[in-house]
C-alpha cells in the first residue's frame, strides 16, 4: 500500500471523538483536545498536470476539527489537524517536504509580507463532513461544503492560508489560518 511509508509524518489518522494530548513547543504547555469533526477534502487545482498540461490536478486530504478548553491562547478553542495534501492520482503526498500540521486561526487578516501564492496547494475544495463543521450544508443524506482555498508559503516553509465558503444564507465567509509544524502529541 503506497501510503504506508508516509504514515508517520504525513497522516494523523485520528478518529471522530478521539482525545489527544498536545505539547505546544513554544510555551511547553501540555493541553488536551478532542476530535469533533472530520472534513474529507477533494481539491481541484488549476496548476498544470505534468503528464498533460491541458489538465489540472486534484489533491485530497482529511482535516480534523479539534476543540480544547485548556489550549494556549495562540491555539484558540477550535483548531485543525491537517494531513498532508495527497495527490489524488496516487494517494501519496504531493509535496513530500510538507508534513502534517496543525492550523490555527491567524491574527493576520491579509496575506503577510514575504508569502507567495502556491498553486499546488490552492484551488476549489469540496468537503464531505462528519461531526461538527463550520460552513456545512445538509444535502439529503450527506453533509457537504464547497469553497476555495488559497495557500501561501514563505522561504522558510511557513504557511498562511485563506478559505472561503458560502453560508446557508448565501454570504461568502472567509477564514484565515497559520500552520504550526513544530508540535508533539499523543493519543489518550
Amino acid at each position: 500500500m503506497p501510503r504506508q511509508k508516509h504514515e508517520l509524518v504525513h497522516y494523523f489518522n485520528f478518529s471522530l471523538h478521539e482525545e489527544i494530548m498536545i505539547v505546544d513547543t513554544q510555551s511547553q504547555q501540555t493541553f488536551h483536545a478532542k476530535v469533533v469533526g472530520l472534513d474529507r477534502y477533494l481539491e481541484t487545482l488549476a496548476a498544470p498536470n505534468p503528464n498533460n498540461p491541458l489538465q489540472g490536478l486534484k489533491n485530497s486530504w482529511i482535516s480534523y476539527t479539534l476543540t480544547s478548553e485548556d489550549a494556549p491562547e495562540q491555539w484558540g478553542n477550535r483548531f485543525w489537524a491537517v494531513d498532508s495534501q495527497g495527490a489524488d492520482e496516487t494517494g501519496n503526498p504531493r509535496l513530500l517536504e510538507l508534513q502534517k500540521s496543525f492550523y490555527v486561526a491567524s491574527n493576520q487578516l491579509m496575506k503577510p509580507e514575504g508569502f507567495d501564492y502556491d498553486p499546488l496547494l490552492s484551488g476549489r475544495v469540496d468537503l464531505a463532513v462528519e461531526g461538527e463543521a463550520l460552513h456545512s450544508h445538509q444535502d439529503a443524506d450527506a453533509i457537504t461544503a464547497q469553497g476555495h482555498l488559497a495557500t501561501y508559503r514563505n522561504k522558510q516553509g511557513e504557511i498562511w492560508a485563506e478559505e472561503v465558503f458560502t453560508s446557508a444564507e448565501g454570504v461568502p465567509e472567509r477564514m484565515v489560518f497559520d500552520a504550526l509544524f513544530s508540535f508533539e502529541y499523543e493519543r489518550i
